[in-house]
Protein backbone atom coordinates (compact mmCIF):
# COMPACT_ATOMS: atom_id res chain seq x y z
CA UNK A 1 0.00 0.00 0.00
CA UNK A 2 1.63 3.45 -0.99
CA UNK A 3 0.86 4.63 2.75
CA UNK A 4 3.32 1.88 3.93
CA UNK A 5 6.08 3.80 2.03
CA UNK A 6 8.54 6.16 4.07
CA UNK A 7 7.98 8.65 1.58
CA UNK A 8 4.44 9.29 0.63
CA UNK A 9 3.67 9.96 -3.25
CA UNK A 10 2.01 13.01 -3.87
CA UNK A 11 -0.45 11.07 -6.78
CA UNK A 12 -1.60 9.16 -3.36
CA UNK A 13 -3.28 12.09 -1.74
CA UNK A 14 -4.41 13.03 -5.26
CA UNK A 15 -5.89 9.56 -5.86
CA UNK A 16 -7.77 9.53 -2.46
CA UNK A 17 -9.37 12.90 -3.26
CA UNK A 18 -10.50 12.10 -6.29
CA UNK A 19 -11.96 8.88 -4.77
CA UNK A 20 -13.48 10.16 -1.98
CA UNK A 21 -15.43 12.74 -4.24
CA UNK A 22 -16.87 9.86 -6.21
CA UNK A 23 -17.19 7.47 -3.54
CA UNK A 24 -18.76 9.00 -0.71
CA UNK A 25 -19.02 5.96 1.05
CA UNK A 26 -15.59 5.88 0.96
CA UNK A 27 -15.66 7.96 4.66
CA UNK A 28 -14.74 4.95 7.12
CA UNK A 29 -11.61 3.90 5.07
CA UNK A 30 -10.51 7.84 4.74
CA UNK A 31 -10.49 7.81 8.98
CA UNK A 32 -8.00 4.92 8.83
CA UNK A 33 -6.18 6.67 6.56
CA UNK A 34 -5.99 9.91 8.24
CA UNK A 35 -5.01 8.00 11.22
CA UNK A 36 -2.16 6.63 9.40
CA UNK A 37 -0.99 9.43 8.03
CA UNK A 38 -0.97 11.06 11.66
CA UNK A 39 1.00 7.97 12.66
CA UNK A 40 3.92 9.42 9.91
CA UNK A 41 3.86 12.69 10.77
CA UNK A 42 1.78 14.27 8.09
CA UNK A 43 2.27 17.96 9.28
CA UNK A 44 6.08 17.46 8.96
CA UNK A 45 5.42 16.20 5.34
CA UNK A 46 5.47 18.17 1.76
CA UNK A 47 2.83 20.41 1.61
CA UNK A 48 0.82 18.56 -1.31
CA UNK A 49 0.21 15.97 1.49
CA UNK A 50 -0.64 17.87 4.39
CA UNK A 51 -2.94 20.15 2.13
CA UNK A 52 -4.81 16.87 1.18
CA UNK A 53 -4.93 15.74 4.54
CA UNK A 54 -6.67 18.60 5.53
CA UNK A 55 -9.21 18.40 2.32
CA UNK A 56 -9.99 14.95 3.45
CA UNK A 57 -10.34 15.41 6.84
CA UNK A 58 -12.87 18.76 5.88
CA UNK A 59 -14.76 16.78 3.38
CA UNK A 60 -15.31 13.67 6.05
CA UNK A 61 -16.46 16.02 8.91
CA UNK A 62 -17.62 14.59 11.91
CA UNK A 63 -16.21 10.80 11.42
CA UNK A 64 -12.53 12.65 10.98
CA UNK A 65 -12.74 14.28 14.30
CA UNK A 66 -11.08 11.74 16.71
CA UNK A 67 -8.58 11.76 14.44
CA UNK A 68 -7.60 15.16 14.26
CA UNK A 69 -8.17 15.40 18.48
CA UNK A 70 -4.56 13.16 17.67
CA UNK A 71 -2.87 15.93 15.78
CA UNK A 72 0.10 18.54 17.88
CA UNK A 73 -0.67 21.76 18.93
CA UNK A 74 0.62 23.41 15.85
CA UNK A 75 -0.47 21.22 13.67
CA UNK A 76 -4.30 21.31 14.35
CA UNK A 77 -3.96 24.57 14.60
CA UNK A 78 -2.90 24.80 11.14
CA UNK A 79 -6.38 22.93 10.18
CA UNK A 80 -8.56 25.20 12.01
CA UNK A 81 -7.12 28.65 10.25
CA UNK A 82 -7.42 27.00 7.18
CA UNK A 83 -11.01 25.31 7.81
CA UNK A 84 -13.45 27.83 9.92
CA UNK A 85 -16.20 25.59 9.68
CA UNK A 86 -14.52 22.63 10.15
CA UNK A 87 -13.05 24.65 13.42
CA UNK A 88 -16.76 25.18 14.90
CA UNK A 89 -17.75 22.00 14.20
CA UNK A 90 -14.62 20.15 15.82
CA UNK A 91 -15.21 22.48 18.82
CA UNK A 92 -18.87 21.84 19.89
CA UNK A 93 -17.70 18.29 18.97
CA UNK A 94 -15.30 17.91 21.54
CA UNK A 95 -17.46 20.02 23.99
CA UNK A 96 -20.13 17.06 23.78
CA UNK A 97 -17.77 14.28 24.07
CA UNK A 98 -15.01 15.82 26.34
CA UNK A 99 -15.16 12.89 28.56
CA UNK A 100 -13.97 10.74 26.08
CA UNK A 101 -11.13 12.17 25.38
CA UNK A 102 -9.03 12.45 28.42
CA UNK A 103 -5.87 12.12 26.94
CA UNK A 104 -5.94 15.04 25.01
CA UNK A 105 -2.96 17.43 25.96
CA UNK A 106 -3.81 20.71 28.42
CA UNK A 107 -2.81 22.81 25.02
CA UNK A 108 -5.28 21.04 22.49
CA UNK A 109 -7.92 21.48 25.32
CA UNK A 110 -7.50 25.39 25.52
CA UNK A 111 -7.59 25.81 21.96
CA UNK A 112 -10.72 24.17 21.61
CA UNK A 113 -12.35 25.48 24.39
CA UNK A 114 -11.62 29.28 23.40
Amino acid sequence: MLLEETEIPILTMRIALRSLKLYPTLKVFMVKMLNQLIEKGVWEMPEEIWSGFVFIAKTVSTPAFPVLLRLPRQALQNVLGSAPDLARLLAHYYKANKAKFDNIPEDVDALLSQ
